[in-house]
């Protein structure tokens, strides 16, 4: 409404010049325009170029709460390695009779066949350092690992050399 009112105050000729300074500001914001799509154009990949950006929906894995799952234990055990100490490792001083043991099972894969041995390490007592002194582990294991050195050097050899995913 206001705007009428305006336009009802001007001449003839205004009108004429307003309309043709408008259209000259239109042409000028065309080109603008015009010049920053061939930029942007330009910009653009090429279809065979990826993206450096990967698109995620959803965080992989499995959700909150979700139970583990683990290959089930082997109750047949091929060997039995005890790890023993007679010195304290630190002091020299000779220990007692073990105060607790440690049982770790681990799996290997000898050609065509699975070796399950488990690997016993004595825990002692040192009177001199007041505290719990662990035998060293043996050659073949793996701290904390269920599978041994021959079954993740063949996962690496597969995975590297023959390029499977670790999946397979």
């Amino acid at each position: 409404m206001n705007t009428s009112i305006i336009l009802l105050d001007k001449t003839r000729e205004e009108l004429i010049d307003l309309i043709l300074d408008l259209q000259k500001r239109n042409k000028e914001l065309e080109e603008k325009l015009n010049e920053l799509e061939v930029k942007q154009k330009q910009k653009e990949l090429p279809k065979f170029v990826k993206p450096n950006i990967r698109k995620r929906h959803h965080k992989s894995g499995q959700k909150i709460g979700h139970r583990g799952t683990n290959r089930p234990l082997l109750q047949q055990i091929d060997e039995n390695i005890e790890q023993t100490l007679v010195v304290c490792p630190h002091c020299q001083s000779k220990l007692a009779e073990p105060i607790e043991t440690v049982e770790h099972i681990q799996e290997d894969i000898i050609p065509a066949k699975v070796k399950v041995t488990k690997f016993l390490r004595q825990c002692y007592w040192c009177s001199y350092y007041s505290e719990i002194v662990d035998a060293p582990y043996h050659d073949t294991e793996i701290p904390c690992g269920r599978i041994g050195p021959n079954v993740l050097i063949q996962s690496a050899i597969l995975k590297y050399s023959h390029c499977l995913p670790i999946r397979k």
